[in-house]
């Protein structure tokens, strides 16, 4: 480091706040990495300049030990986030598996002889019945008969019915009636 950069970043130490401590530091510190000493250089080192080298070598182990403290902090609050994040999905994964046992069971009470009534029946009273019907017994009889028979009985039925009944059968999103419960 020339003496002129060394005088220029002396100015802009003192001027920014951090002081004359900080300068002689970092000046400490470029003469131990280059090798300089005061025959060199020509300019004789602080006399506070030990002090400050002995200040530096004290605390460098708590400082160390702070550091790991903080990033260890910092890597539990992390593994903490990172476990209640697979907390969420987890209880994600318990509905759909919880839903997609409720469809199982869903298609499994409309029998056969139950659609085929259902499919046989002209779409507007197959609509008035099925309106009656809980939500989940409607979704497995309409899923259950052909989509041209069911798109014509929900064709009869009130609109808000209709749409909850299509979205029960379309996927795990829970109608108004359902969500009341």
């Amino acid at each position: 480091m020339s003496k002129a950069a060394r005088s220029g970043l002396r100015r802009t130490r003192a001027k920014t706040g951090i002081g004359k401590l900080a300068g002689v530091f970092l000046f400490l510190l470029a003469g131990a990495t280059a090798g300089n000493t005061e025959e060199s250089t020509g300019i004789t080192p602080d006399p506070s300049a030990a002090v400050i080298q002995q200040y530096c070598t004290n605390i460098r182990d708590e400082a160390a030990e702070a550091r790991i403290s903080r990033q260890m902090k910092l890597l539990s609050e992390l593994e903490q986030e990172v476990e209640d994040r697979i907390a969420k999905l987890e209880a994600e994964r318990s509905g759909f598996e919880e839903w997609l046992q409720r469809r199982e069971k869903l298609l499994a009470q409309a029998e056969e002889t139950l659609v085929s009534v259902y499919a046989k029946m002209r779409p507007d009273a197959a609509a008035a019945q099925l309106t009656i019907l809980d939500s989940e017994m409607a979704a497995a009889v309409l899923s259950s008969v052909q989509p041209r028979i069911a798109s014509a009985i929900l064709n009869e039925m009130e609109p808000q019915r209709a749409a909850d009944l299509a979205l029960a059968i379309s996927g795990p999103i829970e109608t108004a009636e359902v969500a009341s419960k």
